[in-house]
C-alpha cells in the first residue's frame, strides 16, 4: 500500500492560547491534551469553566494527525511526546511550572511528559481523565466499535454518499459528534458529485495498528520510570475498563497520587461535566 502521509520525527502542533485576565508570572501554565480521534474542541467548554478560577495561561493542543495539526507517520506515544516537547521548548516560558489535563490518550501523553527527564522539576500536577500509567489490555467498547465503523465507512463496506444533509445525519446517528468529526470537517463531503462516497479527514488505512498502540504504556530512554514529586489525579469512570481497582499500580509510577471515582463510562468528561470540572479546579488550585 502506497502511503499518502509523510514520516516526520517531529511536527509543529496547532494550539489555542487563553490568556489570563490578571497575568501572574509565577502561576503554573495549564496544557490540555485531548484523546484519540478528538481535538482541542474537547476542552472548549471546560476551558470556559475553569479559566476564571485558575487565571493563568491555558494552551489546548491538537496532537499530530488530529484537528488542525499536521498529519504524519508515526502515530505513536513516542511521536506524540516528541511533538509536545518541541511545543513546550518553543512556546512555554522556561521559568513557569506546568500543569497538564489529559483525556484518555491525552492523559497518558501527559503522564509520559511528567516522567520526561528534560522536564524534571517543571511539571507540577497532572489530571489524567480515565487513563492509568500502565498498559491497558482492553479499550472502551465505544472506542473499538466506532473505530471499526469509521474503517467500514472509509472502505465502502458501509456506503454513505456525499452531498445534502442526509449523510451528516447518518454520521451523527452512527458515530456522534466526537467520533464523527473526522467526516464532518471534510469539506468535499458537503458537495454532491458523481455519487461519490464520503471521505474521512485521515487516511485510516495507513494506521492499521493504532488502536493496539493506544493501549501501551511505554517507558522510553528519555523518561524516568517513576516520579514522586509530581502530583497526579486520576479521574476514574467506574463503568469503564481503563483503570484497575488496584490503585497501587498507579502508585508504582506516581507515588504522590489520588483517585476520584465517577459513576460513568469512559466518556467521563461529558457524562459528569460539572463534577469533573469542580474536581479539576479544586486539584489545580491547591
Amino acid at each position: 500500500m502506497s502511503k499518502k502521509l509523510p514520516t516526520k520525527e517531529v511536527v509543529d502542533l496547532f494550539f489555542t492560547h487563553i490568556k489570563p485576565q490578571l497575568p501572574g508570572p509565577d502561576r503554573p501554565i495549564l496544557i490540555n491534551i485531548h484523546g484519540f480521534l478528538g481535538s482541542k474542541i474537547t476542552f472548549h467548554s471546560l476551558n470556559r469553566s475553569i479559566s476564571p478560577h485558575l487565571n493563568t495561561d491555558i494552551f489546548t493542543m491538537d496532537i499530530r494527525c488530529h484537528g488542525d495539526s499536521p498529519q504524519a507517520h508515526p502515530m505513536t506515544y513516542p511521536a506524540f511526546t516528541k511533538d509536545m516537547l518541541r511545543f513546550i521548548d518553543t512556546q512555554v516560558p522556561k521559568n513557569r511550572p506546568i500543569d497538564f489535563v489529559g483525556y484518555s490518550m491525552g492523559g497518558r501523553i501527559a503522564m509520559m511528559l511528567a516522567l520526561n527527564k528534560s522536564l524534571k522539576n517543571r511539571v507540577r500536577k497532572v489530571v489524567a481523565i480515565d487513563v492509568p500509567p500502565y498498559t491497558t489490555p482492553t479499550l472502551p467498547v465505544e472506542l473499538n466499535n466506532n473505530w471499526k465503523l469509521i474503517n467500514d465507512i472509509v472502505s465502502g463496506q458501509l456506503r454513505i454518499k456525499r452531498g445534502g444533509i442526509q449523510w451528516r445525519n447518518k454520521i451523527i446517528d452512527l458515530l456522534g459528534i466526537y467520533f464523527g468529526s473526522g467526516f464532518l470537517q471534510k469539506e468535499c463531503n458537503y458537495i454532491s458529485k458523481n455519487n461519490k462516497l464520503i471521505e474521512y479527514y485521515l487516511p485510516v488505512q495507513e494506521f492499521p495498528n493504532v488502536v493496539e498502540d493506544m493501549k501501551k504504556w511505554e517507558i522510553m530512554e528519555d523518561m524516568n520510570s517513576n516520579n514522586d514529586t509530581v502530583e497526579l489525579l486520576v479521574q476514574r469512570g467506574l463503568k469503564s475498563c481503563m483503570v484497575e481497582s488496584d490503585y497501587n499500580l498507579i502508585g508504582k509510577v506516581f507515588p504522590n497520587f489520588q483517585v476520584e471515582e465517577f459513576n460513568t463510562s469512559h466518556n467521563l468528561i461529558f457524562e459528569e461535566y460539572d463534577k469533573c470540572v469542580d474536581s479539576i479546579i479544586n486539584f489545580l488550585k491547591k
